[in-house]
Formats: C-alpha cells, structure tokens, sequence
C-alpha cells in the first residue's frame, strides 16, 4: 500500500511540475510575442525600433526576456545636430516578473556621427543604463559606467574627459510638499585636457552633487524646449551637497538656482574650500596661510582675522548669479550667456 501511494504521489508531483514549466514556458512565449511586435511597431517618427537594427534577437528563456540588437544605427537629435549612434550590440533586459525594470547595455566603442563625419566616440569598461516605471510613469532612471572615455571629434561635442567611475540617478520625489526631480550624480577619477590646463596638473579629480529640480516636468525630445518649460514654470535647482576634490583641494557648495528672463543662471551658491593654496600657487596666486580669507574680506568688506587665530588657506565665499553677471560681494568676476 504504501509503495502504491509513494508511486502515486511522485506522479502527482511530476504533474505539477510538467504543469507549471508548461505554463512558464507559454508565458514567456506570449512575452516575446508581445515583445517582438512592439519592436516591428513604428514609433520613431514612423520607424520601428528594429529598422535601427542589422539584425535583433530575442532570449533570456524562462526567466527573462533579452533583446540583443546588432550594429544599431539608430538617429539622435543633440543641439541643433541630427547624428546617428552606432554600437556593434545593444542588449536590453527584464524579469519575465517585473517587465516594467530594464536595463539596457551597450558594447564599446560607441559612436555618434554627422553628415560631414565623425562627431565624437564613447569607449568604457561597462555602462548600464537601468530604467524603472510604475502606474504614473518613469519612477527611477539610474546610469552607471567604468573606465568612461569622451573622445570628440567635432567642436561641438565638447572637451575630452575620462573617469574611472560614473553614477548617475534621478527620481520623481517630493520636496517641501512639491513634486520634484531627485537628481544624485557621481564622478570619480575624472581627468581632462582642458581641465590639467587650467589646474596646470595632470592629477585626477572627483566631483559630487545631489539636489532636487522644482517643479517636476514632462519630459521632452528638446532639452531646449524641456528648459523654457522649466523657466516660465518659475523653475527651481536646490543644490543641497556638492562638492568637487582635487588632490588636497576639497571643495564643498550648497545653493539654489534658476534661470532669468534672457536664459542666463540666476542664483546664490555657498562655497568653502579647503587646501586652496597649492591651487592658488599653480594658477600664479601664491597664498600664504590665512591669506586667502585675508584678502577676500579686504576686497569684500569683511574683518581680518584675529592674530590669534589658527591661519589656514580655506576659503568661505558666497558667489552670486544675477543680471547676467557672477558676483563676489560687488565685485563681478565673470559674465553668463544665455544657455540656449
């Protein structure tokens, strides 16, 4: 008897389980299905997404769904230039169970090209770019890469860099009871041609920001268009920590800003650096200990500090954005032009 019920129950079992893999099995069926149709469905100004592809598959059976795409060639739009990215394999995934979280990857180099050429290459070490959604849109959109190389090979693409690390996160979030954008951003190792130029060395530095944008917008294809939105919405960029490291230069600012009637940054930003010195040597500004707080409050009106008190090079300033022009107490030391 109980040889008959063991038999029986291990065929019970095998039922189950042909039972579920079957189901699986149709479910991911139907998924790809799904997922297969929506790629031949025009939706880039009458194109489909693997009109962008040399060739595209689907996998990631049972649990996943994975798109690869090779030798996309799909058209960007930056600026006022329509380019083409190029990538020898773009590869996206989702859990068969939560479909709404993707992440996307793409093979190194990168390229962007016009008409007339090259515009610029992206070589990196890995970058992933991971997007959430929920019932009210887009929830979180984070992107993260290694060994990141710019390389441009026309004006307009900007200078070169490097960093060993990047990060990258934004989020719909609220903010004083006001829905806003979350904005984290992280960049270690990041070096530049332009940037040992101006610092006159070629040490790496790091830079770090985190804050909010008010209010929260829908997004756009035109930045341009996104920011006049943001402008005329009495836009606002709460900097709550940012802070940038250079060698023994450290860096830290808090502020807020926004934009003006003639597109042009407006705005307070609170500045203390610390390990000035060597910077201030290398641009030709030599400081002794105390010196630089010293000659700032001479120029700006404040008090010598006290004899007694420990001298150090940091600096504490408050830089002010308006009418155009940059601020220190009411000395100007720069201009702004207008962003777009």
């Amino acid at each position: 008897m109980a040889a008959v019920l063991s038999r029986f129950s291990s065929r019970v079992l095998l039922g189950v389980v042909a039972t579920l893999a079957l189901g699986l099995s149709l479910v991911w069926l139907f998924a790809a299905q799904k997922l297969g149709d929506y790629l031949h469905r025009p939706a880039f100004n009458g194109a489909a997404f693997a009109d962008f592809c040399g060739g595209s598959e689907i996998g990631g059976f049972p649990f996943r769904l994975k798109l690869t795409c090779s030798r996309m060639r799909a058209p960007v739009r930056v600026g006022d230039a329509d380019l083409l990215f190029t990538a020898d394999e773009v590869k996206g995934a989702a859990s068969l169970w939560a479909p709404n979280h993707v992440v996307l990857s793409f093979s190194s180099p990168a390229a962007l090209r016009g008409r007339d050429g090259g515009f610029a290459k992206l070589r990196h070490d890995g970058a992933t770019l991971d997007f959430a959604w929920g019932l009210g849109g887009l929830t979180e959109a984070t992107v993260d890469a290694r060994a990141l190389d710019w390389r441009p090979e026309a004006i307009e693409a900007g200078p070169a860099f490097n960093a060993q690390a990047l990060h990258f996160q934004a989020r719909p979030a609220l903010r004083d009871g006001q829905p806003s954008l979350r904005v984290e951003a992280n960049i270690d190792g990041l070096s530049s041609p332009l940037l040992q130029s101006l610092l006159r060395d070629p040490a790496p530095s790091a830079f770090a920001v985190s804050g909010d944008l008010t209010p929260l917008l829908a997004p756009r294809n035109d930045w341009r268009r996104a920011l006049e939105d943001w402008r005329l919405a009495q836009g606002t960029a709460r900097i709550d920590k940012g802070e940038w490291r250079w060698g023994a230069l450290a860096a830290q600012f808090d502020g807020t800003l926004a934009l003006d009637d003639a597109r042009r940054l407006a705005g307070t930003l609170n500045i203390r650096a610390r390990g000035a010195g060597p910077l201030a040597a290398r641009l030709g500004l030599p400081l002794a200990p105390g010196a630089a707080n010293a000659l700032l409050g001479a120029l700006l009106g404040g008090k010598p500090p006290a004899q007694n008190q420990p001298q150090d090079d940091s600096l504490a300033l408050t830089l002010r954005l308006a009418q155009g022009g940059a601020y220190l107490g009411p000395l100007q030391v720069g201009a702004l032009a207008p962003l777009y």
